[in-house]
């Protein structure tokens, strides 16, 4: 019995056969399971990039439906329906704005053609794929309006004030806003128009021109002459005589008293008149019959408004600097290596980090135009440490560009005006080292624009304001500035302005600004 039990235990203990078939069950479902799941995923991502393929295809028509809007835009300017297209399929369309800066085209109108009042160029573009998936982009550029040909002065638009002892300005004057005081011993080649100021004149300040000032004309110093008229348009007109010499007539909008407080006798060889009274004191050489109070409004020609409008502020980005030269990017510090070659050269600068671009010009030789682009959020600092010298004479002499971009189109008391995005403020100096800089020069900053120039400075400045002192005799030497397409001249007279026609380059289509896509 005993015997049998043993036998029947071990018998038992050792029967596992069906544990393989098992085994293999269990692996065979998990193998299933495993293939299941890769068999899904790879379908999830062949499906997955058949959608993608389409949506791509379906961009890529709205690209191209932008791109054939982009070109009718710039080349003819005559878009009557949204434009289309089959191969690839599209549908793209055309707004105008002439208002801020938009981020799509809601609101906005068709417009066949942008106009000069247009700030901003909306391509609303939709793109379908081969499956029937589209695709919309609204595609937002700045329509640029060049600079007209225009008289503009080496302070073309400007306020603030500009001084410097015995220093020489060669050319037309215009303060577009803010008032001018004439710095002691200064001379004015041309006219000095003040636009919406007064006229403060300093010892020994000379006018080879006329005063057109919209407020009042003064001066209580020793040693003024104008040799042409002096005008006011609303204000008065106060000199003392102190060897005062007037070589035209004065008409002032208010009252003219001409005081007999200094010590020399003053002269005004043409006509006295005012709106209001005519007060002429002893020390003064002006006949009785020279004398017209109540005598009406002063007859400028052209008028200030008019002097106003064509020295508007003009927003200038790095956009549309032509496609025709070479193009450097990064921070040069001091770009004086690359100044010399052939061709015109642009500097960009508009990668920089940190607060402030500063450009160092050395000694160089230079033969070609160079424009230096400075970006809106970053302060412009423009230092000459070295002579510049070049062939010919000064008038048709190499342009250094220096361009403080102002990409804020939006306007002021309905016209554009200068916004100033960094700390600021911007300056230009000469060191000791700078014998002479023969050179054009266009400074352009929306910024207030400091510093000191000690040497003879030719060319022209464009900014919201000024505190730049010309100092050692500077002579400030108005210069005709063009750089194709962004402005065709500026030049330095207003008269020439006004005859030489306007014309200039044509308007044209500024970088890609902003992009939403749906």
């Amino acid at each position: 019995m005993i015997e049998r039990i043993r036998t029947r235990t071990r018998e038992s203990g050792s029967d596992d056969r069906g544990a393989v078939l098992v085994t293999v069950v269990i692996v065979m479902i998990v193998g299933f399971i495993a293939a299941s799941v890769i068999a899904a995923s790879v379908l999830f991502v062949i499906r997955s990039n058949d959608d993608n393929r389409d949506n791509l295809d379906a961009f890529v028509a709205a690209e191209s439906g932008r791109d054939v809007a982009v070109s009718e835009v710039v080349n003819s300017c005559s878009i009557s329906a949204p434009l289309t297209g089959t191969a690839p399929t599209y549908t793209a369309t055309v707004y105008t704005t002439e208002g801020s800066q938009p981020t799509d085209h809601t609101g906005l109108t068709p417009s066949a053609c942008p106009t000069d009042l247009t700030t901003f160029v909306v391509i609303h573009s939709i793109g379908t794929g081969p499956d029937g998936s589209t695709a919309e982009i609204d595609s937002v550029y700045r329509w640029l309006e060049p600079i007209p040909e225009q008289p503009g002065g080496t302070l073309a638009y400007f306020h603030g004030s500009v001084g410097g002892q015995k220093s020489i300005y060669k050319g037309d004057l215009v303060v577009r806003k803010g008032s001018y005081t004439c710095p002691l011993g200064a001379t004015i080649t041309g006219d000095l128009y003040v636009t919406n100021g007064t006229v403060s004149l300093s010892q020994d300040c000379h006018i080879q021109g006329s005063i057109y000032s919209y407020g009042e004309v003064s001066t209580t110093s020793q040693g003024l002459k104008v040799d042409g008229d002096i005008l006011s348009e609303v204000g008065d007109i106060k000199l003392a005589n102190n060897g005062a010499v007037v070589g035209g007539k004065i008409h002032a909008g208010g009252n003219v008293h001409l005081s007999g407080n200094g010590g020399t006798k003053g002269t005004v060889a043409g006509t006295v008149k005012a709106k209001g009274t005519v007060t002429v004191d002893a020390g003064w050489t002006v006949p009785t019959t020279q004398q017209f109070p109540s005598a009406g409004d002063p007859v400028f020609s052209p008028e200030l408004d008019d002097v106003f409008d064509i020295t508007a502020w003009v927003d200038l980005g790095k956009d549309s600097w032509g496609t025709t030269q070479e193009i450097r990017s990064g921070c040069l510090e001091n770009p004086t290596s690359s100044l010399p070659g052939a061709g015109r050269l642009i500097i960009d600068y508009t990668q920089c980090t940190g607060e402030a671009v500063t450009i160092t010009i050395g000694d160089v030789s230079l033969d070609r135009d160079v424009v230096f682009v400075v970006p809106a959020n970053k302060t412009m600092k423009i230092k000459f440490d070295g002579s510049v010298s070049s062939a010919g004479p000064i008038e048709s002499a190499p342009q250094l560009v220096f361009i403080h971009e102002d990409r804020d189109a939006t306007q002021i008391d309905n016209e554009p005006a200068p916004t100033c995005e960094s700390n600021g403020p911007d300056d230009i100096t000469t060191t000791n080292q700078v014998a002479g800089i023969h050179a054009r020069i266009m400074v352009y900053s929306p910024c207030t624009i400091g510093g000191s120039v000690r040497v003879n400075y030719s060319g022209q400045f464009y900014t919201a304001g000024n505190t730049i002192n010309f100092n050692n005799g500077a002579v400030i030497d108005c210069q005709k500035m063009s750089w194709t397409p962004v402005f065709e001249e500026i030049s330095c007279f207003i008269e020439e302005g006004q005859t030489g026609g306007g014309g200039g380059a044509p308007a044209t289509l500024g970088d890609l600004l902003y992009q939403s896509e749906k």
